[in-house]
């Protein structure tokens, strides 16, 4: 099976081309028929489906017995194969290596989330080690013809040994334009100085001054940290209060 076709189909959003016909209204159709879909709602999945995409949006998906195709539309035959939903990689790290090697650059940063889409990730959470490539990239991300996954950046971990540092260092990634903070509280097994919380309460009040939510790589979490967030859950993901954007 081509797994690129299996994984990108389900991404949805990647798969407007520019030969399709127009439906009554001049829009983009394309209908994606004969797969089974699995939606993500935890209903069953459904055998012969077909699923609609107009101008890099789903418009309609179900069995294709209750789906209207419009007559000009574009039809992919996927008989055989699966939809699903785009996957999301909550933790992941964009553009840092290549191969075996720490090598950080934009080419990387296209390449892994090249990679991504073809394992079917729609979306990746890169924590850490971004730098303003990464900033850029993502800033170019809005466009239903994307062939990659969208990602969203920390920046650089907040390791800052001291109050000052540790603010100084947010400071930092919010002018860089990131869209979340990474702090960094670990002794990493006994080898290194865990982060005091003098210096991450400093971090996480300076995030909120620049609205930024925060995430936490942490092997075990402090009771005083975990009421300092407000936050009912800490993993090393985006965490983020009731009410937050």
């Amino acid at each position: 099976m081509d797994f690129r076709i299996f994984f990108t189909l389900a991404i949805f959003c990647f798969t407007v081309a520019c030969t399709n016909q127009k439906d009554s209204q001049g829009e983009l159709v394309t209908a994606y028929t004969g797969a089974r879909l699995i939606d993500g709602t935890g209903h069953n999945p459904i055998d012969g489906a077909a699923l609609l995409i107009s101008n890099g949006s789903i418009i309609a998906a179900g069995p294709r017995t209750a789906i209207a195709i419009p007559k000009n539309a574009s039809i992919i035959d996927l008989t055989g194969k699966t939809i699903i939903p785009g996957i999301i990689n909550a933790h992941g790290h964009i553009g840092g290596t290549k191969g075996l090697t720490s090598s950080y650059s934009a080419q990387n940063v296209i390449r892994d989330l090249e990679l991504n889409a073809a394992y079917g990730i729609t979306t990746v959470y890169s924590l850490g080690g971004d730098e303003p490539a990464s900033v850029a990239i993502r800033n170019e991300q809005d466009s239903i013809n994307l062939d990659r996954s969208r990602f969203y950046v920390a920046g650089e971990v907040i390791t800052g040994n001291t109050p000052e540092a540790a603010r100084s260092q947010v400071d930092k990634n919010a002018a860089l334009g990131v869209d979340f903070i990474k702090i960094k509280v670990d002794d990493n097994l006994g080898t290194t100085e865990k982060m005091s919380p003098l210096i991450y309460e400093a971090a996480i009040d300076q995030a909120r001054k620049h609205n930024l939510d925060v995430v936490v790589h942490t092997f075990s979490l402090p009771i005083r940290m975990k009421a300092l967030l407000g936050w009912g859950q800490v993993y090393r993901t985006p965490l983020r209060r009731s009410g937050s954007r």
